[in-house]
């Protein structure tokens, strides 16, 4: 019986160090976007990706262009019949907030090149 209770406990040890290590075993990137002041964060399991997020995030929570087509969309009975109305939910029920989106997210990519933004990232 000892032998038995030893083996089941290796293997469970064995078990919960794959599992830790499949958890936890990528990467992490955090790239902090300063927009006026502001900071956006992405985060992604890559450097590429997760800039591409805090720019989708500062084109989304922070750029008064989409605020403005935003407060108007509100008000319309196609945001009405929306299930979800939040800034993030909109750019896919509205082609104009999701042109509006996309072309940010290339000037902000621009302006981060052109040290016009600020953008730090971090990877763990």
């Amino acid at each position: 019986m000892k032998k038995e209770n030893l083996f089941t406990g290796m293997a469970g040890v064995g078990l919960l160090i794959i599992v830790a290590l499949g958890c936890g075993g990528g990467q992490t990137c955090v790239a902090d976007l300063v927009v006026e002041g502001k900071t956006h964060t992405g985060r992604a399991s890559g450097t590429d990706q997760a800039q591409k997020n805090a720019c989708s995030k500062y084109c989304i929570e922070g750029n008064p262009d989409f605020d403005a087509v935003y407060e108007r969309w509100l008000t319309t009975p196609e945001a009405k019949k929306a299930s979800g109305r939040s800034k993030w939910d909109a750019q896919f029920y509205n082609k104009e907030l999701k042109e509006i989106v996309a072309r940010c997210q290339i000037r902000c990519k621009e302006f981060v090149d052109d040290g016009v933004y600020k953008m730090t990232v971090n990877c763990n």
